[in-house]
């Protein structure tokens, strides 16, 4: 028997193992020598994870009486219980589907990684053509293109600053390989004048001075503000004067050599090339810039020269 009041009242039968608990501000009796069960026996204790022992699963109840069970939050979990969960927690489609997208983006880096590469080294090779190194821009141009051969633009590129090295020591048929293979370049690569040098020197190297010599013609047409543009045809027409003797070849040389003169270009230069066609018209021997510069350390200036 049980009843509730605010106030308690009292009964002839003495309390017998009575427990009183405190509920919405008011008190509950019990008589029977025993507590009342409540709604939830246990929810007072869960809280607390201690309404199990330590060594007994809060999920199969299974007592394992020895050293004690990890705990999920305040509950003890045998290793049974916990790999059952962590399925129902992370099923394997879930795992699989992890796994998948760790694998792209790790492929991702990894293939996008030769991209920023290669746009590191076109950013370097740019600065090196801007500092006039041109031998590490090529360099770093080709880098790039090799990291990314799909991209045709960076092969063009790559040969095209390769060209213009070669061009500068010299090699001017292997130049023109080179700019061969990056027509396409926009206008303002100026890519047409740069395979007319190619061609004056591969034809002075081959000795097809006729190639030379059409060759600097084509380039006079593009420039005729240069003394060099002048001076390359004077030097085309020196060189078949040596090769055949014909006067009119010497004739030839030596009006382009004067407008060359006329422009009063002054650099090193420009004298140093004066004096190799100068020695070329008097001499009717052809020889190369080192044999020159080795003959004649300080110049050569002409004496029959009219």
């Amino acid at each position: 028997m049980a009843f509730t009041s605010s106030k308690v009242q009292h009964k002839t039968q003495p309390f017998a193992h009575s427990a009183i608990h405190l509920r919405a501000g008011s008190y509950r009796l019990c008589y029977s020598g025993e507590m009342e069960p409540s709604d939830n026996p246990a929810s007072g204790n869960e809280e607390n994870g201690e309404h199990l022992p330590g060594t007994t699963c809060a999920f199969c109840k299974t007592d394992f009486g020895g050293a004690p069970l990890e705990k999920l939050s305040v509950y003890p979990i045998c290793e049974t219980c916990k790999t059952e969960l962590d399925k129902k927690i992370f099923p394997l489609w879930v795992k699989l589907f992890f796994a998948g997208v760790m694998l792209l983006v790790v492929f991702s880096i990894f293939f996008n990684g030769r991209f920023y590469a290669a746009y590191m080294n076109v950013k370097q090779a740019n600065a090196a053509y801007t500092e006039k190194n041109v031998a590490k821009a090529a360099y770093l141009m080709t880098k790039a293109s090799n990291e990314v051969p799909e991209a045709a633009d960076l092969a063009m590129l790559a040969n095209f600053f390769t060209g213009i090295d070669l061009l500068s020591k010299d090699k001017s048929t292997e130049a023109l390989t080179a700019f061969d293979k990056c027509q396409g370049l926009p206008p303002a690569f100026h890519l047409n004048e740069l395979v007319l040098q190619a061609e004056m020197g591969s034809g002075y190297d081959k000795k097809d001075y006729k190639l030379f010599l059409t060759s600097s013609k084509a380039f006079l047409q593009l420039d005729t503000t240069q003394s060099m543009s002048w001076g390359s045809v004077a030097s085309a027409y020196a060189c078949l004067y040596a090769q055949s003797g014909a006067d009119s070849l010497k004739q030839q040389s030596l009006k382009y050599f004067n407008r060359a003169k006329a422009l009063n270009d002054t650099s090193a230069d420009a004298k140093e090339f004066y004096g190799r066609i100068m020695y070329r018209l008097d001499s009717k021997q052809i020889i190369s810039k080192d044999q020159f510069d080795k003959k004649f350390p300080n110049g050569y200036t002409s004496i029959n020269l009219k």
